[in-house]
């Protein structure tokens, strides 16, 4: 059985790779994520980062509700202009 994460806007979800509905979703977080990875070595956890320069670490097999860790990683992500 393949797991997906997939990170958009303010949550993100874990999807089967054949199921046609997330098996978890986030709550809504402060900033927007950046991203997200599995851990290499943990099934079960996986990471996300936010524009707020936090780093937040699920494990799936513990809690569902919420992260388990979180950690300041850096500042806050801005967006430069775009010039035209």
């Amino acid at each position: 059985m393949i797991f997906i994460v997939k990170v958009g806007d303010w949550c993100a979800k874990i999807w089967v790779e054949e199921g046609k509905t997330p098996i978890l979703s986030t709550s809504y977080h402060e900033a927007y994520l950046t991203g997200g990875c599995w851990s290499p070595t943990r099934p079960g956890v996986f990471f996300l980062t936010r524009a707020d320069g936090m780093i937040n670490v699920w494990d799936y097999n513990l809690q569902q509700q919420s992260a388990v860790y979180e950690h300041k990683v850096g500042g806050y992500i801005r967006k430069r202009p775009r010039r035209v």
